[in-house]
């Protein structure tokens, strides 16, 4: 599957979630997108038995002393526990959750190496929740785009300019 097009984005077909946001979804008609992915991280789950999907796009490793509701995403910490807690709502079970990650970029010359944390971050989150990455497009110093189609849970990534799937059923 190709990621989506304009024009698929207009007619509905594909959610576009932006930095600091998270969607989820059983529509097997929709496509989770997320792009401009540098140090940020993205991370999709999909539940190929309850045919769910979700995509998380965090910003940094960890909140901290923050908890604001409205903050969730922005962090690994606190935004991968929401979207499991919200795929489980819909029926997903971790067990069943086939995880996909792209980012973690290199993308200021400085010595903050956030894209590493943030790799480090999540590694860290989903091991609490054993939870395994499936496949993964992360490091180096580009930006990606990842997509999820909930109909197949097929996982693609754009990445200087080159589209592949990273994971298909």
């Amino acid at each position: 599957m190709a990621l989506a097009t304009i024009e698929q984005q207009t007619n509905g077909t594909v959610d576009l979630v932006g930095v600091s946001e998270s969607a989820q979804t059983n529509d097997t008609k929709r496509t989770l997108m997320t792009d401009t992915i540098g140090s940020c991280v993205a991370l999709s789950l999909f539940d190929p038995v309850a045919r769910v999907g979700g995509l998380l796009h965090f910003m940094l490793p960890s909140a901290g002393e923050r908890q604001e509701p409205m903050e969730q995403a922005m962090y690994a910490d606190t935004g991968v526990p929401m979207l499991l807690n919200r795929l489980q709502s819909m029926g997903a079970t971790e067990q069943n959750l086939v995880a996909c990650a792209a980012g973690g970029a290199e993308m200021l010359n400085d010595d903050q190496s956030l894209g590493s944390a943030n790799r480090s971050s999540l590694a860290q989150v989903l091991q609490l929740h054993n939870i395994q990455l499936a496949a993964e497009d992360t490091g180096g110093n580009s930006c990606r785009t990842l997509s999820l189609s909930i109909e197949t849970g097929e996982t693609t990534v754009r990445n200087n300019g080159k589209e592949r799937v990273i994971w298909q059923a």
